[in-house]
């Protein structure tokens, strides 16, 4: 059988905010049954710097599982993140992702579109 792409967006977390905010997790999800749990996914994020500090730093963690490298934030340009994810990271069922961001006080940025992108078979 054919394998094809589907995705999945996720709400967003709000702005994180060292010193006042900094750690988020997002709303729990499920896979589609076809997922192919197996396979790679890919996630991606959009990162909006609303109080720039130097030394910024963010670190997801899919189902506690931390994934490498850690995303610099740097200046004040919105930019995206798209990072393969490791195959076992992702269950059926009650996937959580957790944002945290590290830095400086007063540093802040808004995670945003987060989406992931996965195979399943047809």
């Amino acid at each position: 059988m054919p394998n094809v792409a589907d995705y999945r967006i996720l709400p967003g977390s709000g702005a994180l905010e060292i010193g006042v905010d900094n750690e988020r997790n997002l709303k729990e999800f499920k896979l589609p049954e076809n997922a192919i749990l197996g396979s790679r996914t890919i996630f991606q994020m959009t990162l909006n710097p609303e109080v720039p500090k130097q030394d910024l730093s963010l670190k997801v963690k899919i189902n506690t599982k931390p994934f490498l490298p850690e995303i610099p934030v740097k200046g004040t340009a919105t930019r995206t993140v798209h990072m393969i994810v490791p195959k076992d990271h992702f269950k059926a069922e009650n996937n959580r992702v957790r944002l945290k961001l590290s830095g400086p006080t007063g540093g802040k940025v808004k995670p945003t579109a987060i989406v992931l992108q996965f195979q399943c078979k047809i």
